[in-house]
């Protein structure tokens, strides 16, 4: 995954890697043999990386005077003639979804065609002009050789300059080099219209801004996420399934939380998450009403978001746990929005609590998730949701510890792929604790990274006796055969045997053995 920061001063020429150069020389031989007169220019996200000084194999071609194709067809024939095929493999035909605008029966000359060349997936996508129906998200398409036209249809600016590989040189038409340079996303056209045509553009704009250091929408694109007709083109046009691998690619970038804050002040959340309680719910800026929350809930979860982060990419986790935990922290606090969850305060009069907060939470977090299309990590979240609140409590003796690990079935197994959710949700909380606004939160912090020792220590001393049991149901039964074991009489041993292997009173068979005799004898 490419991290893109801002450079204050970008290059506005392109010098081409030797590798990149020798796909290129096969591209045009081909081309130049089988199909002459076709012009050929990389768009996307090539450009942009190159430009920002990144190696990108992200090559698509936009291809004018030509059918994409054929192209492709064009370069094997090539290659297959003069070296035996060494540098391509076979060609194939790339759907782009879409209908010639006033022929739905005929795609001539706008087919996308694929192959791979050296080991490098390139695409040849027809360069075209889209118009899209009232509540379609599928354009009526026209061919056209101008780049200038081709351009429009593009998401953002710095995605929509071109390199054309005859002349070496960059093509900018909409100001995409001069936004690197600023460090603006930017729609080519009015963003209102650009994020009607097709909203998912308008999750891809935020997926930008957490993945692009440095760099800020556009006001006028801001003013567009939050606009209503944006919002309905949404629920009539993307199917819920399309969010997840922007939503992703958000979380995953290194700075999430700058675009969660979009994401949320503009209300673009109700529409992609679009779940029957949140039409119902207090809007996410709402004030807490306590104090010890000095943010409003949108303020809050932007900070937890950062913090929490922050924190992880300076641990190194593996990717699927940020995932985890990040979505985790979008989510945690959602339940306080429902209006029939909030109490007065028992500590602090006039102040609101919102008890069970957490577990409408989860639900919600399980039932959005699922309909994004997300698959095992929503358990994991909805998981660390429920459970965020835990070490804010005392958990002191080995009994508590043991406890809490097991409800996250996170004693020792033996996978060291698994995500730790037990340390996950405590670094959540430690994030929840620095998110709070206006207060102190040093010497709490400081306890639960201490609490987090404690805890590894006590994962240390269970992984030398394992996470069961010591004896199993036979091994019980033989110790008091006159015991009927349909009573739930060795379940009630085993837990006796687990909170003892926890305090460290039984460490093996022998000892088990005996605890239990002088327990139940």
């Amino acid at each position: 995954m490419n991290w893109y920061k801002f450079a204050a001063k970008i290059s506005s020429s392109i010098s081409p890697t030797a590798s990149e150069e020798a796909i290129f020389k096969v591209i045009r031989a081909g081309r130049d043999a089988y199909a002459p007169g076709v012009q050929l220019r990389i768009a996307g996200g090539w450009v942009r990386d190159r430009l920002l000084g990144s190696v990108s194999d992200d090559i698509d071609i936009a291809v004018s005077g030509g059918d994409g194709n054929a192209v492709a067809e064009a370069i094997r024939r090539y290659d297959v003639e003069n070296t035996g095929g060494k540098h391509t493999k076979d060609p194939y035909a790339v759907s782009l979804e879409k209908t010639q605008a006033g022929d739905k029966k005929s795609s001539a000359g706008l087919r996308v065609g694929a192959i791979d060349i050296n080991g490098v997936k390139i695409e040849f996508v027809p360069m075209r002009t889209e118009v899209y129906s009232q509540g379609s998200r599928i354009p009526g398409i026209t061919a056209t050789d101008d780049p200038k036209e081709d351009v429009k249809r593009r998401d953002l600016t710095i995605n929509a300059i071109y390199y054309n590989i005859d002349t070496g040189k960059v093509e900018d038409y909409v100001g995409g080099v001069s936004d690197l340079e600023k460090g603006v996303l930017r729609t080519p056209v009015n963003p209102v219209e650009t994020l009607k045509e097709d909203p998912l553009r308008a999750l891809r704009a935020l997926r930008f801004l957490s993945q692009m250091h440095g760099f800020e929408l556009d006001e006028s694109l801001v003013e567009a996420l939050k606009h209503p007709e944006v919002h309905k083109a949404y629920l009539e046009k993307v199917a819920p399934e399309r969010a997840r691998k922007e939503i992703e690619k958000l979380a995953l970038g290194n700075r999430p939380a700058e675009a969660i804050r979009h994401f949320f002040s503009s209300g673009l959340y109700l529409p992609v998450f679009h779940h029957d309680k949140l039409y119902g719910f207090k809007p996410i800026h709402m004030d807490q009403n306590n104090p010890k929350h000095q943010y409003n809930l949108l303020e809050h979860t932007v900070h937890v978001v950062k913090n929490l982060n922050d924190m992880l990419l300076e641990s190194g986790v593996s990717k699927n746990e940020r995932l985890v935990a990040v979505l985790s922290a979008i989510f945690h606090d959602f339940g306080k929005m429902d209006p029939d969850l909030v109490r007065p305060s028992k500590s602090m009069p006039g102040a609101s609590s919102y008890p069970g907060h957490e577990n409408v939470s989860a639900e919600l977090a399980v039932d959005i998730l699922k309909r994004l299309g997300f698959g095992s990590e929503r358990d994991l979240v909805a998981k660390v949701v429920k459970e965020h609140m835990r070490p804010h409590g005392e958990m002191h003796s080995p009994k508590s510890i043991g406890k809490f690990l097991r409800d996250f079935d996170d004693l020792p197994s033996g996978d060291d792929t698994k995500p730790r959710l037990w340390w996950l949700t405590f670094m959540h909380a430690i994030a929840d604790s620095m998110s709070k606004g206006g207060m102190d939160y040093h010497e709490d912090v400081k306890g639960k990274h201490d609490q987090i020792k404690t805890i590894e220590q006590f994962i240390e001393e269970r992984s030398k006796i394992g996470s069961k049991p010591l004896l199993n149901g036979k091994e019980i039964m033989d110790i008091f055969p006159d015991k009927n074991p349909k009573t739930g009489f060795i379940a009630d041993m085993q837990k006796a045997l687990l909170d003892a292997q926890d305090s460290g009173q039984v460490k093996d068979k022998d000892a088990a053995k005996r605890l239990l005799q002088s327990l139940f004898s």
